[in-house]
């Protein structure tokens, strides 16, 4: 099965959660003898933990990446045998093509940015990785306090949304050698109408 396919399918289809509770609100009906606007709430916090828990796993990996391709580009470690590992590489050896592909130097030098000593970068990384993390005890705040204040849960949601969609898209940004995924073209149209859907909700519970 193809995987584009599928996570673009399950993308839209949580939009369903989102539309059909706002159906129920503007008909002033029930949803499984439950508030519309609270299951809108509970399901809107659900999905910002899941993003903010996604855009999480990515920063931490592609630190984890970054951190191992600045190690190889630093000095050459010395080996027991008292060979170099730069030594032991397929381009000393005569084995590899002489041209390193462009990619390749982009991967080193922004490795060298990124593990290298440039405080700005790691600083940005870590803002971000803040971010996601306040993101989620923001959600479990909203979802304790959001009997009591709809219209301020709501409006909460809407700027996490909006906040996880910055995070993701820093970081593709900083990653200038990466192009920008379909994934997050994706994401991008998604929290647009996720965002609608908030808005929506807000002049409808207020």
């Amino acid at each position: 099965m193809n995987l584009k396919y599928v996570v673009g399918t399950l993308g839209y289809m949580g939009l369903i959660p989102f539309i059909v509770p706002l159906w129920f609100v503007v008909n002033h009906q029930t949803l499984f003898e439950l508030s519309p606007s609270r299951i809108f709430i509970v399901y809107s916090g659900v999905i910002l933990t899941f993003l903010a828990g996604a855009v999480w796993g990515k920063i931490v990996t592609y630190y984890a990446n970054t951190s191992a391709q600045s190690v190889e580009s630093r000095e050459p470690i010395t080996l027991f045998s008292g060979a170099r590992a730069e030594d032991l590489r397929p381009e000393s050896s005569g084995l590899a093509n002489t041209d390193v592909s462009v990619k390749d130097k982009q991967q080193r030098f922004y490795a060298q940015q990124v593990t290298g000593g440039n405080k700005g970068s790691q600083g940005l990384l870590s803002s971000f990785a803040i971010v996601t993390n306040l993101l989620a005890i923001i959600v479990w705040i909203v979802l304790i306090t959001s009997d009591n204040d709809e219209f301020f849960a709501l409006f909460v949601l809407l700027v996490g949304f909006t906040l996880a969609l910055w995070v993701e898209i820093g970081l593709k940004l900083h990653a200038k050698d990466v192009p920008q995924s379909a994934y997050l073209t994706m994401r991008m149209k998604l929290t647009g109408i996720v965002c609608l859907c908030h808005v929506a909700m807000l002049f409808l519970v207020y």
